[in-house]
């Protein structure tokens, strides 16, 4: 396994038909076709990102809403037994609740996620200044030497 996980999940579709370590690394030698390609590439993480977010709000909000059902239901339980209960007994007895749990540890998962593919962008905007970097130093070799120019096109053909 490289830097990320071979496939991520969002909202229950696996996506694994990219290698981040393949697409965030750069050959020197082919720079025409890198420019190229990066495009791709960072749309791709790009949108993997938002899809990312966008599922981890869904689950935020999921959440919210089981924990405002089991506060419900641990406060209709305690009035039906004539418990007394305090304040953080309710939420003791909320996070501590089976159906709780299990949503918490969806959305956190999903939090993993956007911050892992975060990165995986964060990384192509790196990617693409490096390129911009590589191109000019290109450029101002060639211009000081034109026979990289021309040794590059035989490389392309």
């Amino acid at each position: 396994m490289g830097l990320f996980p071979d496939e991520f999940e969002i909202d229950g579709v696996t996506h694994a038909e990219r290698n981040f370590d393949e697409d965030v690394t750069v050959n020197s030698a082919c720079l025409n076709d890198e420019f190229v390609e990066h495009s791709r590439r960072f749309a791709y993480w790009s949108t993997l990102y938002e899809l990312a977010a966008a599922s981890e709000a869904r689950l935020k909000t999921v959440m919210e809403q089981t924990y405002a059902h089991v506060d419900a239901m641990v406060r209709r339980d305690a009035t039906a037994s004539a418990i007394k209960l305090t304040e953080r007994m309710v939420t003791n007895s909320v996070i501590t609740h089976e159906l709780y749990k299990g949503v918490q540890e969806e959305f956190q998962d999903a939090q993993l996620t956007t911050h892992l593919l975060k990165v995986a962008r964060d990384a192509m905007i790196q990617r693409k200044d490096m390129l911009v970097g590589l191109g000019a130093n290109f450029r101002a070799e060639a211009a000081s030497d034109p026979s990289i120019l021309q040794k590059q096109y035989k490389s392309n053909q």
